[in-house]
């Protein structure tokens, strides 16, 4: 089965009864809350179930029942029109463990293997052959694959766009506040570079900007 197969055939996300999100929120509030506080918020949602609630809730039935997702574009709203800074407050970040075997850390050969991983990670993605996600049997989205590589956020004036390039072909280096970039697929979406190209085109890059200094640096380079 191809990558991308299932997805017509997933199930729609449910939408939970408003009684139970209630519940669930007065759940995730309460260590945050003093007893007044709580007893406050729980009373405003007792309010929000009798009076408001049941009409919005309806109204988010009616606004999903043509949707796979009825949070989805809520979600892009909340991200891209955020006017707080993205990294640390809205992006994800993860910390890599040194490789078991200790010549393997130095920054080139550390850099080439987790490129390489990947590099042969998006070809899979590209050519559908990614065994598709799943959770004790039950298939899961794949979509926002679509969105990890070859894509990117561009600043707009009201709210930012997400724009992507499924057909990129090429890596981006930043060194010394230099851009470096070269190629690592061919036209028909093979790899065109070996972990061990990739390592002499990085110490290449690393030695070109050891040359950088602050005067001389590439016109257009990024500056911290």
């Amino acid at each position: 089965m191809s990558t991308f197969d299932g997805q017509s055939s997933l199930p729609k996300l449910p939408i939970p009864p408003l009684e139970d999100t209630c519940k669930r929120y007065l759940l995730a509030v309460t260590p945050l809350l003093t007893k007044q506080e709580l007893a406050t918020t729980t009373a405003a949602v007792e309010r929000f179930l009798a009076t408001d609630g049941p009409a919005l809730q309806k109204s988010l039935r009616e606004y999903a029942a043509d949707k796979s997702s009825y949070i989805e574009d809520f979600w892009f709203d909340a991200y891209l029109s955020g006017s707080s800074s993205v990294v640390l407050n809205i992006n994800p970040y993860f910390v890599l463990e040194d490789d078991p075997t200790p010549s393997n850390n130095d920054q080139v050969n550390r850099a080439a293997s987790l490129t390489m991983s990947a590099l042969q990670f998006i070809s899979s993605l590209r050519a559908g052959t990614l065994a598709a996600d799943d959770w004790r049997g039950t298939p899961l989205c794949m979509n926002q694959y679509r969105k990890l590589f070859g894509c990117t956020r561009v600043p707009q004036q009201e709210a930012d766009e997400i724009v992507c390039y499924p057909e990129s072909r090429h890596l981006v280096v930043m060194a010394k506040g230099r851009v470096y970039h070269f190629d690592a697929f061919w036209a028909d979406g093979t790899l065109c570079v070996s972990e061990g190209r990739l390592r002499e085109n990085l110490e290449l890059i690393l030695a070109d900007a050891r040359t950088a200094t602050e005067a001389g640096a590439a016109p257009g380079g990024v500056r911290s």
